[in-house]
Order: C-alpha cells, then structure tokens, then sequence
C-alpha cells in the first residue's frame, strides 16, 4: 500500500467515525501533495544547467567569442555559473549567475551575483527565467554601464 492509498484509508476511517473534520482535511492534503508528480533530481540538475548553456551559447554567437574561451561551471561548485578566460573577460567583463526557477529570491540571488562576480573582480550580472517565459538580466544601472552602451 503507497502512502496516498494509506491516506486516504485514514480519511475514510476518520470521515466516518469522527467529528474531527480539521483531521480529515489535514490529511486530504497530504494525499493530495503526494499524488503531485515531483521533478525528478536528474531533470531539476538538467534544468539547472539549460540556462548558463544558452547564455555561453548566445555570448559565443553574438560577440565572436571564441568557444574555448567561456566555460559552464558544474552545479555545487563555488563561484560564477560562467568561467570566462582573460580574452573573453576582455570583451565580457561580467560575473553570470544564473537562475531558472519558478519562485525566485531576487534579493539573495543578487547579493549571491555580487559576491561571486566581486570575487572575480567582474561586474554581477544575473539572469532569470521561469518555465515558459524568456530569460531577464539584471544588471547595476551606473555610470560605467551607461558608458559601454555608448561605445
């Protein structure tokens, strides 16, 4: 017997032979969280990695950055999600870190952005996105922004 099928014998008994109503909706959602379909590990790491993919990616085909030059750190390591050689610093002076969730600590992820990127004397950029939606970036609005826009 699954631990939904158990539930939902002690909703029964309780609905039952009980005037505890409170119990009963207690455990319906219980069964109703274990009857959810759960993400598995593999394809939360999966999802994890999709999005410093596509950003190494856009950066190789956008900016002419040579391939070998930006590297996906693997998840559980330390640091910025994108590791990038002196050259690709040269044209890219930012520290990547990347979220794709669905419900985002925008405040802790930057703070996160700014220490990695800081520890690699980069400017933090964050990138965001959510299932079915297009990937945000947030940058620091200052001056040495404004003037690389310019150039």
């Amino acid at each position: 017997m699954t631990e939904s099928e158990a539930l939902a014998v002690a909703i029964q008994l309780i609905e039952r032979h009980s005037n505890n109503r409170d119990a009963a909706v207690i455990l319906n959602r219980m069964k109703k969280k274990l009857d959810k379909p759960r993400i598995t590990i593999a394809s939360a790491k999966a999802k994890g990695r999709s999005l410093p993919t596509k950003a190494r990616q856009d950066l190789i085909d956008t900016l002419g950055i040579d391939p070998g030059d930006i590297k996906v750190t693997p998840g559980g390591c330390a640091g910025i999600d994108l590791y990038l050689s002196p050259a690709a610093r040269f044209r890219f002076p930012f520290g990547v870190e990347c979220k794709n969730v669905e419900k985002l600590n925008f405040w802790s992820s930057w703070d996160q952005a700014e220490k990695n990127a800081g520890n690699e004397g980069l400017c933090p950029l964050l990138i965001v996105k959510r299932n079915g939606s297009l990937p945000i970036c947030c940058v620091l609005w200052n001056d040495d922004l404004i003037r690389r826009l310019a150039d």
